[in-house]
């Protein structure tokens, strides 16, 4: 190992390995008081200031012990040691055998010491056998005459607890330092009981002995962005999903070559940082035994370099690439099970991220990624929402690459037909396909025309209307609308959060009343009180519900809470008939401020509207035919559609919010929101709570504002209030229908 530390050094000369003064200051701040260095010798010449020398084996041990009695110890044993599988790191056997004292004990010792597997497992056990607490520090440039890049590691031990538990903490110096700072931050951590600083953090958890004992490996905010992928879906390592296989290394004699014949090979150069394979046939055999390759696999680039920029190199093989073998630096993993064209494109954009290959060196990677190491990367397995929304983005992808060369040939056939005059009319012909795809493209990004054409009805229908009377330049008329409006569209919200809460068997405290008060009516206040539960309930992770999360964090954005405040404050001037000095100016405002929420809340474009019309359940196929209207747009008029799904208990009348494209119904609305015609304009509408009254129960239309009175619904009401659905109650063919 003593090769790896210094930089170009002669053959047969020695040079003293003398540790710069910020070291020295370092491991002073780090044992808390002064020490003793006690070094041993080896095939290196230490030369800290004061050292005394020891010689290897027992005496080293006993010489810490001696010391150890009478104060603290900072010992550096030799780093050359034997290469073998089963040979100790280097301070290993000290750790092993020496008996600790209530003195501070400190050792120093390579990175990779305490990075490697089974070598180093033995070292991390020792360290650990103590249940003391650990100051594990690492630092680049702290031994002049050695290569910068080469990191060092400072592992006290003392007596320090809280509780039974020990106080575990993780100093990183910069690489290059500003030494005040970095020794106060270290004294700042010394009196820390949890919590991190720039350069550190105090880790309370267990400690793996099987694992690095690094800062990455335990760093908190590496581990927080690792947690975070648990939101895209359920997540397994690595080695669940792939058997990882490496072409053989060993170099064949040359009478060897016969019988392998020359051929298409993949090598750790073939793979490019974006994914791109460069394979070129072979001129001659190849002197490593090659692997054969199948469509499907992913080739990984062996060699890892942690510094460099982007993320593991890694390509997927396709038909089109067969015959092909992988040599050695290549890593191969094969599925165990096939995957989708979403699955495949989501983990290879995952792989070549920065956050898996900083996961990879967590795991104790080191300049070759092995099988044991990729074994245990955590990769995301991502939910339907999501390999949904990739498998748009592929199509996407996909459609327009077919569109370019459509249109291409298109181009390169005008001039193919018999007569100029022929070849006009099929380029204007051929053209219209083109153009109207064009325009179809434009229109996704007008914000006007999604919301109109993608978002649910109620919020479209509330939105073109708005659109409509502020294009009158009436600002008293904009400003009623933008009132009513935004109490109805933050209603269908609530309504869609109370469903869903429901649903999942979370419990939302605002819909119980629902079902204790006589007399109840709903408010602005009403909306916003559920909205903020949500907020709350989805902050304290109980829930994987992507539309519940959404609800509870679209108003996270600072330009929609502020438009939130605003808008309310409004209403709640407008309800004390306070007069308000400019009215256009203030339309204006508040016209931009309901766009702005409604940008917040793109996400509902995702799903959609449904009324069931009829389902029919096939009990032997287990199997229910569901006819129901999807409105989606700013109109009720919908053609039915047809869907099968899995399960019966789906309420013919009832209103379902759904994703699109899902053969699943997320939630029933009922009775939070139903849709029926209204008795005053008879136009279809959706209707959410208003007002209770005994067992009248008064429903106001979202899009209109229309009140209607609707029997039997204040007991559903109560029935919901009293026994939530979803995993903590009841089904939803356990309530009465209204």
């Amino acid at each position: 190992m003593v090769n790896q530390v210094r930089n170009e050094q002669p053959i047969g000369e020695r040079h003293p390995l003398v540790p710069t003064n910020f070291l020295m200051r370092v491991a002073r701040q780090a044992m808390g008081t002064e020490f003793q260095v006690i070094a041993e010798q080896g095939a290196e010449d230490w030369a800290f200031p004061g050292q005394r020398l020891a010689s290897s084996g027992a005496e080293f041990v006993d010489a810490v012990e001696r010391q150890l009695a009478q104060g603290a110890v900072l010992a550096v044993p030799t780093w050359v040691q034997d290469r073998g599988p089963l040979s100790p790191m280097p301070g290993q056997e000290l750790v092993e055998r020496v008996r600790l004292s209530e003195h501070p004990f400190g050792i120093l010792v390579p990175l990779l010491s305490i990075v490697g597997e089974r070598r180093s497992d033995r070292l991390r056990e020792a360290l650990l056998r103590h249940t003391r607490s650990l100051f594990i520090l690492e630092a680049n440039k702290v031994l002049e005459g050695v290569d910068p890049r080469f990191t060092v590691v400072l592992i006290v031990v003392h007596t320090e607890r809280v509780g039974d538990r020990p106080l575990n903490r993780f100093v990183r110096v910069p690489h290059d330092p500003d030494a005040d700072v970095v020794l106060e931050e270290i004294e700042r951590l010394r009196r820390m009981r949890g919590g991190s600083k720039a350069s550190g953090f105090v880790h309370l958890g267990e400690i793996d002995p099987y694992s690095p004992l690094t800062y990455r490996h335990y760093d908190p905010v590496l581990r927080a962005r690792e947690a975070e992928l648990q939101t895209w879906g359920d997540g397994v390592a690595l080695g669940e999903r792939f058997e990882l296989l490496i072409p053989e290394s060993r170099i064949r004699p040359r009478n060897a070559h016969q019988g392998i014949g020359h051929g298409r090979f993949v090598t750790g150069r073939s793979i490019s940082r974006s994914g791109r394979l460069e394979i070129a046939p072979s001129s001659e055999p190849p002197r490593t035994p090659p692997l054969s390759l199948m469509a499907g696999d992913l080739v990984m680039q062996a060699l890892f370099m942690p510094t460099n920029p982007g993320g593991l190199r890694v390509a997927e093989i396709r038909e089109e690439d067969l015959p092909v073998s992988a040599l050695q630096h290549v890593l191969v993993l094969r599925p165990k099970q096939q995957m989708s064209e979403p699955e495949s494109f989501l983990l290879l954009h995952y792989l070549r991220s920065g956050l898996a290959k900083e996961l990879v060196a967590a795991g104790g990677a080191k300049s070759t990624l092995t099988p044991s190491v990729l074994d245990r990367l955590y990769t995301p397995v991502a939910d339907e929402a999501l390999l949904n929304a990739v498998g748009s983005i592929v199509e996407v992808e996909r459609m327009l690459r077919q569109w370019g060369e459509d249109a291409a040939k298109r181009l390169d056939s005008i001039f193919l037909l018999e007569s100029p005059k022929a070849a006009r009319e099929a380029l204007i012909e051929r053209g219209r396909d083109s153009r109207l795809r064009v325009d179809a493209a434009r229109r996704v990004d007008d914000f006007d025309h999604r919301v109109r054409t993608l978002y649910p009805y109620p919020v479209a229908y509330r939105w073109r209307s708005l659109e409509s009377i502020a294009s009158k330049g009436e600002p008293a008329e904009t400003l009623r609308e933008i009132r009513h409006g935004f109490e109805h569209i933050l209603a269908f919200c609530g309504c869609l959060a109370l469903a869903v809460a429901r649903e999942e068997g979370i419990d939302l405290p605002e819909s119980r009343l629902f079902g204790v008060a006589d007399d109840y009516m709903t408010f602005l206040t009403t909306w916003t009180t559920i909205l903020e539960q949500v907020r709350k309930k989805v902050r304290g992770g109980i829930t994987n519900s992507q539309l519940l999360i959404r609800l509870g964090t679209f108003q996270g954005d600072a330009d929609v809470a502020a438009a939130v405040a605003r808008l309310a404050a409004y209403r709640r001037q407008e309800a004390h008939t306070v007069a308000t000095a400019d009215e256009e100016a203030l339309a204006e405002q508040l016209l931009s401020d309901v766009r702005t929420l409604v940008q917040g809340l793109n996400f509902l474009s995702d799903y959609e509207l449904v009324e069931i019309v009829d389902s029919h359940w096939d009990r032997i196929a287990r199997r229910n035919t569901v006819k129901y209207r999807a409105f989606v747009g700013d109109h009720a008029i919908v053609p039915i559609r047809t869907i099968t799904v899995g399960h019966a208990d789906v309420e013919k009348d009832s209103l379902y919010i759904r994703e699109k494209d899902s053969k699943e119904f997320l939630a029933l609305l009922r009775p939070y929101l139903i849709g029926r015609r209204c008795g005053d304009c008879k136009n279809w509408g959706t209707f959410y709570l208003h007002a209770i009254q005994g067992e009248r129960a008064m429903m106001k239309s979202v899009e209109l504002g229309h009140p209607n009175e609707v029997e039997d619904l204040a007991s559903a009401l109560r029935a919901v209030a009293a026994a939530p659905a979803g995993p903590a109650g009841a089904s939803s063919d356990q309530v009465t229908r209204s």
